[in-house]
Protein backbone atom coordinates (compact mmCIF):
# COMPACT_ATOMS: atom_id res chain seq x y z
CA UNK A 1 0.00 0.00 0.00
CA UNK A 2 2.90 2.58 0.92
CA UNK A 3 4.65 1.88 -2.42
CA UNK A 4 1.47 2.39 -4.41
CA UNK A 5 0.77 5.37 -2.69
CA UNK A 6 4.61 6.60 -3.09
CA UNK A 7 4.01 5.79 -7.06
CA UNK A 8 0.74 8.01 -6.97
CA UNK A 9 2.31 11.38 -5.02
CA UNK A 10 5.28 11.21 -7.99
CA UNK A 11 2.97 10.68 -10.56
CA UNK A 12 0.68 14.02 -9.71
CA UNK A 13 3.92 15.91 -9.12
CA UNK A 14 5.03 14.48 -12.51
CA UNK A 15 1.04 16.03 -13.94
CA UNK A 16 1.79 19.03 -11.83
CA UNK A 17 4.85 20.14 -13.61
CA UNK A 18 4.20 21.06 -17.46
CA UNK A 19 2.00 23.58 -15.90
CA UNK A 20 4.32 25.29 -13.64
CA UNK A 21 7.15 25.03 -16.36
CA UNK A 22 4.71 27.58 -18.66
CA UNK A 23 5.40 30.40 -16.27
CA UNK A 24 8.31 31.96 -15.72
CA UNK A 25 10.32 30.63 -13.27
CA UNK A 26 12.93 32.51 -10.79
CA UNK A 27 15.42 30.78 -7.95
CA UNK A 28 15.10 32.58 -4.94
CA UNK A 29 17.79 30.43 -2.85
CA UNK A 30 19.26 27.01 -3.47
CA UNK A 31 22.44 25.09 -1.85
CA UNK A 32 23.17 22.65 0.60
CA UNK A 33 23.59 22.14 4.72
CA UNK A 34 26.05 19.92 6.30
CA UNK A 35 23.26 18.14 9.20
CA UNK A 36 25.63 18.35 12.21
CA UNK A 37 25.32 16.71 15.57
CA UNK A 38 28.07 17.53 18.18
CA UNK A 39 30.03 19.14 15.17
CA UNK A 40 29.88 15.37 13.66
CA UNK A 41 28.45 15.47 10.39
CA UNK A 42 25.30 13.06 9.98
CA UNK A 43 24.18 14.21 6.58
CA UNK A 44 23.08 16.78 4.07
CA UNK A 45 20.33 18.57 2.95
CA UNK A 46 20.23 19.89 -0.44
CA UNK A 47 16.85 22.54 -1.49
CA UNK A 48 15.95 25.00 -3.82
CA UNK A 49 13.40 27.49 -3.58
CA UNK A 50 11.66 28.85 -6.65
CA UNK A 51 9.37 31.51 -7.65
CA UNK A 52 6.76 30.73 -10.29
CA UNK A 53 4.77 33.24 -11.92
CA UNK A 54 2.38 31.92 -14.73
CA UNK A 55 -1.27 33.21 -15.60
CA UNK A 56 -2.88 31.95 -12.53
CA UNK A 57 -0.51 33.91 -10.33
CA UNK A 58 2.37 33.63 -8.31
CA UNK A 59 3.53 30.53 -6.25
CA UNK A 60 6.81 29.33 -4.75
CA UNK A 61 7.63 25.88 -4.80
CA UNK A 62 10.58 24.70 -2.08
CA UNK A 63 12.28 21.07 -2.34
CA UNK A 64 15.08 19.45 -0.71
CA UNK A 65 16.75 15.48 -0.44
CA UNK A 66 17.47 15.02 2.98
CA UNK A 67 20.47 12.49 3.65
CA UNK A 68 20.83 10.89 6.96
CA UNK A 69 22.76 7.51 6.54
CA UNK A 70 20.39 4.81 5.02
CA UNK A 71 17.33 7.46 5.11
CA UNK A 72 16.36 9.58 2.44
CA UNK A 73 13.56 11.83 2.51
CA UNK A 74 12.17 13.90 -0.58
CA UNK A 75 10.38 17.04 0.53
CA UNK A 76 8.34 19.31 -2.05
CA UNK A 77 6.32 22.16 -0.25
CA UNK A 78 4.35 24.71 -2.64
CA UNK A 79 3.25 28.24 -1.24
CA UNK A 80 0.97 31.02 -2.64
CA UNK A 81 3.01 34.67 -2.96
CA UNK A 82 1.91 35.23 0.52
CA UNK A 83 4.07 32.28 2.05
CA UNK A 84 0.23 30.69 3.01
CA UNK A 85 0.81 26.57 2.37
CA UNK A 86 -0.83 25.24 -0.57
CA UNK A 87 0.32 21.28 -1.22
CA UNK A 88 3.07 19.34 0.35
CA UNK A 89 4.67 16.03 0.19
CA UNK A 90 6.56 14.41 1.90
CA UNK A 91 8.02 10.99 1.82
CA UNK A 92 10.70 8.66 3.76
CA UNK A 93 12.96 5.71 2.01
CA UNK A 94 14.38 3.44 3.83
CA UNK A 95 17.57 0.96 1.99
CA UNK A 96 15.92 1.92 -0.85
CA UNK A 97 12.48 1.44 -0.16
CA UNK A 98 9.28 3.38 1.13
CA UNK A 99 8.98 3.92 4.74
CA UNK A 100 6.61 6.93 5.18
CA UNK A 101 4.19 9.48 2.82
CA UNK A 102 2.60 12.46 4.41
CA UNK A 103 0.65 14.60 1.96
CA UNK A 104 -1.23 17.78 2.25
CA UNK A 105 -3.42 20.21 0.53
CA UNK A 106 -5.44 23.48 1.42
CA UNK A 107 -8.89 23.82 0.48
CA UNK A 108 -9.92 27.37 1.06
CA UNK A 109 -8.99 27.60 4.83
CA UNK A 110 -8.64 23.97 5.75
CA UNK A 111 -5.97 21.71 5.70
CA UNK A 112 -6.09 18.10 5.03
CA UNK A 113 -3.06 16.66 6.11
CA UNK A 114 -2.21 12.22 5.14
CA UNK A 115 0.43 9.82 6.32
CA UNK A 116 1.19 6.55 5.17
CA UNK A 117 3.15 4.47 6.80
CA UNK A 118 3.75 0.64 7.66
CA UNK A 119 2.48 0.80 11.11
CA UNK A 120 -0.83 2.28 8.96
CA UNK A 121 -2.69 5.50 7.42
CA UNK A 122 -3.95 8.75 9.50
CA UNK A 123 -5.34 11.65 8.70
CA UNK A 124 -6.59 15.15 10.05
CA UNK A 125 -8.02 18.34 8.93
CA UNK A 126 -8.48 21.44 10.46
CA UNK A 127 -8.58 25.51 9.70
CA UNK A 128 -5.82 26.89 8.47
CA UNK A 129 -6.22 30.99 8.82
CA UNK A 130 -4.60 33.57 6.91
CA UNK A 131 -1.59 34.57 7.48
CA UNK A 132 -0.54 31.11 8.31
CA UNK A 133 3.42 29.99 7.27
CA UNK A 134 4.72 26.65 6.92
CA UNK A 135 8.14 24.49 7.97
CA UNK A 136 8.51 20.95 9.44
CA UNK A 137 10.52 20.73 12.87
CA UNK A 138 13.56 19.27 11.59
CA UNK A 139 14.02 20.69 7.98
CA UNK A 140 16.21 24.04 7.19
CA UNK A 141 15.31 25.95 3.98
CA UNK A 142 11.42 25.77 4.68
CA UNK A 143 12.68 28.45 7.64
CA UNK A 144 12.82 30.86 4.70
CA UNK A 145 9.49 31.62 4.33
CA UNK A 146 8.87 32.54 8.21
CA UNK A 147 11.84 34.84 7.63
CA UNK A 148 10.64 36.11 4.45
CA UNK A 149 6.79 37.23 5.45
CA UNK A 150 7.58 37.92 9.06
CA UNK A 151 4.86 39.76 10.68
CA UNK A 152 5.39 41.10 14.36
CA UNK A 153 3.90 39.11 17.16
CA UNK A 154 3.03 35.73 17.50
CA UNK A 155 2.78 34.12 13.58
CA UNK A 156 0.75 30.84 13.19
CA UNK A 157 2.72 27.90 11.49
CA UNK A 158 2.05 24.82 10.31
CA UNK A 159 4.17 22.02 10.53
CA UNK A 160 3.09 19.50 7.54
CA UNK A 161 4.63 16.20 8.41
CA UNK A 162 3.16 16.20 12.25
CA UNK A 163 -0.11 17.76 10.65
CA UNK A 164 -0.30 20.64 13.30
CA UNK A 165 -0.26 24.04 14.01
CA UNK A 166 1.18 26.57 16.65
CA UNK A 167 1.88 30.13 17.15
CA UNK A 168 5.55 30.89 16.82
CA UNK A 169 7.44 34.57 17.73
CA UNK A 170 10.35 35.28 15.29
CA UNK A 171 12.88 37.48 17.39
CA UNK A 172 16.03 39.25 16.11
CA UNK A 173 19.03 38.49 18.53
CA UNK A 174 22.00 40.38 17.74
CA UNK A 175 24.83 39.50 15.16
CA UNK A 176 27.75 37.80 14.85
CA UNK A 177 30.95 36.49 12.31
CA UNK A 178 30.36 32.90 11.00
CA UNK A 179 32.91 31.31 9.24
CA UNK A 180 33.16 29.60 6.01
CA UNK A 181 36.99 28.25 5.18
CA UNK A 182 38.93 31.01 5.40
CA UNK A 183 35.84 33.34 4.95
CA UNK A 184 34.29 35.54 7.91
CA UNK A 185 30.61 36.34 7.27
CA UNK A 186 28.89 38.95 9.30
CA UNK A 187 25.65 36.95 9.82
CA UNK A 188 22.15 37.85 11.76
CA UNK A 189 20.66 35.81 14.26
CA UNK A 190 17.10 34.94 15.04
CA UNK A 191 15.41 33.27 17.24
CA UNK A 192 12.05 31.20 17.42
CA UNK A 193 10.00 30.44 19.85
CA UNK A 194 6.84 28.07 20.61
CA UNK A 195 5.76 29.94 24.29
CA UNK A 196 9.22 29.72 26.52
CA UNK A 197 11.04 27.04 24.07
CA UNK A 198 13.45 27.90 21.73
CA UNK A 199 12.60 25.90 18.42
CA UNK A 200 15.09 27.00 15.87
CA UNK A 201 17.85 29.32 16.10
CA UNK A 202 18.41 31.03 12.78
CA UNK A 203 21.58 32.88 11.49
CA UNK A 204 21.03 34.58 8.07
CA UNK A 205 23.61 37.33 5.80
CA UNK A 206 22.93 40.45 5.04
CA UNK A 207 20.02 39.70 2.18
CA UNK A 208 17.89 37.03 4.12
CA UNK A 209 19.68 34.51 3.12
CA UNK A 210 20.32 31.46 5.41
CA UNK A 211 23.54 30.60 6.67
CA UNK A 212 23.02 28.03 9.89
CA UNK A 213 19.63 26.64 11.69
CA UNK A 214 19.83 25.04 14.73
CA UNK A 215 17.48 22.83 16.42
CA UNK A 216 18.16 22.53 20.12
CA UNK A 217 15.67 20.24 21.01
CA UNK A 218 17.27 17.59 18.09
CA UNK A 219 20.37 18.74 19.18
CA UNK A 220 20.57 19.36 15.34
CA UNK A 221 23.08 21.98 13.39
CA UNK A 222 22.43 22.44 9.56
CA UNK A 223 25.16 24.70 8.22
CA UNK A 224 25.71 25.87 4.46
CA UNK A 225 28.19 24.48 2.86
CA UNK A 226 29.36 27.58 0.79
CA UNK A 227 28.44 31.08 1.12
CA UNK A 228 25.31 32.29 -0.94
CA UNK A 229 26.28 33.56 -4.54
Amino acid sequence: MVRRASVLIIALHTLLLPRQAEGQVTVVEEGTFSLLRQEVRIGREDFSIRRVQSSSGTTMIAQANVTTGEVRRTVVLTVDSAGYPLRYSHETFQAGRTAETTTGESRGTIWSGRTLSLLGESAREFRLPPGTLAGDEDIAHQVWFLLRFRTEGPMGRLAPRAVERQQVVLSPSGSELLRFGTVDVAAQRWVIRAGDLVVQEVWTDSRGRLLRVRFPALDLDAVRDDIPQ
